[in-house]
């Protein structure tokens, strides 16, 4: 009888682990996220190779249907 009932406060301590472990990601206030305003392009130009930027992490151009047997971006 002690070893169902050791067994069983197993199985129910390991179904919570997950859920105590877990930390939810702070949330941004919306006063305090990024807009679309402030998106800037830059062209970085160095030994013959010339590549777009973007101040959102983006790096390359983008086409809205690219054929990708020759579109090509970083």
């Amino acid at each position: 009888m002690r070893c169902k009932r050791t067994i069983l406060l197993l199985v129910l301590a390991a179904a919570a682990a997950p859920v105590l472990g877990q930390d939810l990601e702070p949330v941004v206030p919306p006063e305090l996220r990024g807009k679309i305003d402030f998106e800037r392009e830059g062209v970085h130009d160095a030994n013959r190779i010339r590549t777009v930027f973007f101040n959102y992490g983006m790096v390359g151009d983008f086409e809205v249907n690219p054929d990708l047997s020759v579109f090509h971006s970083a």
